[in-house]
């Protein structure tokens, strides 16, 4: 496989992936997506290679997906570390979703900035503040 190309969207079989310009990694599930550990885990290694051992903000959404079983999710909340991410926005575009994904999140605290947001836009907005936040901590 080649090197990943910013801007290219990756097909996989529960979601379509990519990097964009401003240094996020997007992902999207598929309509009616179920993942088990297999799937969660092809779908981490995937992300992995896309990364390239780079630290990214990372813009998912999982609305399409239908099922995730126990041990899938505890996997995807073990991979969101600061070795890979800087941030990440989650889109959860139901109230139900959003409080399932608070609750997850509750749980499994995690020591990077975390947020649950209801558009892809919005999520995209918050990550690119952060970014620049960043940027300008380490220009001082």
């Amino acid at each position: 496989m080649n090197l990943p190309q910013v801007g290219q969207i990756y097909d996989t079989e529960t979601s379509e992936v990519w990097i964009t310009s401003q240094n996020i990694l997007c992902s999207k599930a598929k309509e009616g997506a179920v993942y088990d550990v297999q799937k969660a885990q092809a779908g981490i290694d995937f992300k992995d290679w896309l990364r390239q051992g780079k630290r990214f903000y990372f813009l998912t959404d999982a609305t399409g997906v239908r099922k995730i079983s126990f041990e899938a999710r505890r996997l995807f909340m073990k991979d969101l570390n600061p070795q890979k991410y800087h941030a990440i926005a989650i889109v959860a575009k139901n109230q139900l979703s959003r409080i399932i994904a608070s609750m997850a999140l509750g749980l499994n605290r995690l020591n990077i900035p975390v947020k649950v947001v209801t558009s892809w836009a919005e999520g995209e907005q918050w990550l690119l503040e952060l970014q620049g936040e960043n940027v300008a901590r380490e220009v001082v």
